[in-house]
């Protein structure tokens, strides 16, 4: 991140991981001394968004509902405007973990469908990144042991 001057992080959160991540994020880059801008796309308007800065790093954080980015985090990327900025793709379910791989799954079907909408629209992908924290759905993933 430090070649980057100005980074803006784009996040969708229900439980708050993602909002911590994305606060994660800004901490760990103003102590890089990089410029950062929050934008809770649950409390913005998602139909006309201004275009990031030309040399931002922009970063996506959503949680995962129903193996892909929640309804309103990609209509959010299916109107976000065309760009050439770099873009990070993250979600806050990552996929299976087999020893000490993480494989993307059906949730980074996520991953793959909105990299293809902001390549289409110029944007240059340069990584998508599952963070594993606790999963909503106790009952089903129960803990892992690492």
């Amino acid at each position: 991140m430090a070649a980057f001057k100005e980074l803006i992080i784009y996040y969708f959160s229900g439980t708050g991981n993602s909002k911590n991540v994305a606060l994660w994020l800004e901490d760990y880059a103003r102590r890089q001394n990089i410029e950062v801008s929050l934008v809770n796309i649950g409390a913005s308007e998602r139909r006309s968004v201004n275009p990031p800065p030309e040399n931002a790093l922009v970063i996506f954080i959503s949680p995962i509902h129903g193996f892909n980015y929640p309804p309103i985090m990609l209509n959010y990327i299916v109107n976000f405007p065309r760009g050439r900025n770099k873009i990070v793709l993250m979600n806050t379910r990552a996929g299976m973990l087999i020893k000490k791989f993480v494989t993307p799954v059906l949730t980074g079907m996520a991953f793959y469908f909105s990299a293809i909408i902001l390549k289409l629209k110029g944007y240059s992908i340069q990584g998508i990144f599952p963070v594993d924290l606790p999963s909503n759905w106790i009952s089903v993933h129960p803990g892992l042991n690492i």
